[in-house]
């Protein structure tokens, strides 16, 4: 049997070692081949791109699909995705050399190569740490503490987050918010909408099996009051959880989606975080101009909740396509980190952060909320996390209460002041 194993090993590396002869013998006899044949296959090659048309066509979507079909031969086959409310388009599979024909066509405002986007739990991740470091701060008569973060932790055990002892909280039975993150698991703690909840990854539907990060920005939203776990600024509100997927079409499907299906008076809050222009190649550019167009789209007629991110950079100077197209007056509310100090005057608020790790800042901020050491549940267990994806839904469960809300504080950081919102 040795011997056998070893006269096939012989046998296998003297035919890899021919085949490799003759590659080369090749490459060197045909060394002066046409380089048309490489071009020819570039060119014929079918890859994905986003089609984009411009504003002013009028045409319905049927129309435009037979547009692509009698003047470039685009079949049903190859449209994979259609754009009819973010803004007219589609993503199809078709040559280089086709696609350079549609990109010169009166009708299309632009065409942009289907690609990858890597986002995350809003720029610079937030971190974790673990309930043993819990300490009771103070002990009520009522049955109820406080910990040394100012978290209340009631007689049933269910704990309230300290940001409902600056923003309020209330009843959000009947009230929906969308929230666009990686999935949730659905622990019972949350009234989710499963039938328009979505997922548009092609790896993972939007339910996981223990706690994502998902469930830490719908818990402050909307976590049920009823005696477990932690409860939301409007408890009781139905969650709608969009999973997007990890390249441009799909994040823009699932915009789309979203703007095709949310009602007046719902909010969506988005708690990741888009690469910032000054770090991109160029090459990336088109497609994250894209993703702010349709954003911007789904802001016209719903308020969108937005994490100013966790990077300690000035808005105003570093450009992040989630949220520096943002005007003042628009339904698009950047939102920055705050905290709760404790001196020897007392308990008192302010910006978070420092150093190299904190809230992102700027006049782009509409308004600040609580950010640090807010109560989470991971796998059945407190933890406490912090970051700016955890104040934006804050600032979601307080607008789906009320939507002129009143000011509970006034924070000012580099020369700019934005309120901390209030449901009453």
């Amino acid at each position: 049997m040795e011997n056998f194993k070893r006269l096939r090993k012989v046998v296998l590396s003297t035919i890899i070692t021919a085949s490799l002869l003759s590659l080369a013998s090749c490459e060197t006899n045909n060394g002066d081949l046409d380089s048309s044949i490489m071009t020819t296959t570039e060119e014929t090659q079918q890859q994905n791109y986003i089609v984009v048309f411009k504003d002013n066509v009028l045409e319905n979507i049927p129309s435009l699909k037979n547009y692509l079909a009698t003047q470039y031969g685009i079949t049903e086959q190859q449209i994979s995705n259609e754009y009819s409310s973010i803004f007219k388009g589609f993503t199809l599979k078709t040559s280089k050399s086709n696609i350079e024909a549609i990109e010169l066509d009166s009708k299309i405002e632009l065409v942009v190569k289907d690609a990858i986007i890597n986002e995350s739990e809003t720029p610079e991740e937030p971190y974790y740490f673990d309930s043993t470091e819990r300490k009771i701060a103070t002990r009520n008569v009522n049955g109820s503490s406080m910990d040394e973060h100012g978290n209340i932790i009631l007689p049933s055990g269910e704990v309230q987050p300290w940001a409902v002892s600056v923003v309020g909280s209330g009843n959000g039975t009947g009230k929906t918010v969308w929230v666009m993150d990686e999935g949730l698991h659905d622990n019972g703690d949350l009234n989710i909408d499963r039938k328009r909840s979505k997922s548009f990854s092609e790896y993972h539907g939007w339910e996981y099996e223990y706690e994502v990060h998902g469930n830490d920005v719908a818990a402050l939203v909307a976590a049920k009051k009823n005696g477990k776990g932690i409860h939301g600024i409007a408890y009781g509100a139905s969650v709608v959880i969009v999973k997007p997927g990890g390249n441009a079409s799909s994040i823009l499907k699932a915009f789309e989606y979203v703007k095709k299906n949310i009602k007046p008076g719902e909010i969506f809050n988005f708690s990741q975080g888009l690469p910032r222009k000054d770090l991109i190649t160029s090459s990336q550019l088109p497609q994250l101009e894209l993703i702010e167009k349709a954003f911007k789209s789904l802001a016209e007629n719903n308020i969108c909740t937005i994490a100013g991110g966790n990077s300690y950079q000035n808005l105003d100077e570093h450009y992040y396509f989630e949220s520096s197209w943002s005007t003042s007056n628009d339904n698009a509310k950047v939102i920055g980190g705050i905290s709760r100090y404790n001196s020897r005057g007392g308990i008192y608020y302010d910006y978070w952060g420092g150093g190299n790790n904190g809230s992102a800042y700027g006049s782009k901020i509409d308004y600040w909320a609580p950010a640090s050491k807010l109560p989470t549940i991971r796998r059945g267990k407190l933890k406490y996390s912090q970051g700016t994806s955890l104040s934006a839904p804050i600032v979601a469960g307080v607008l789906l209460l009320n939507q002129n809300p009143k000011n509970a504080l006034n924070i000012t950081y580099n020369n700019h002041t934005a309120t901390v919102p209030a449901i009453k």
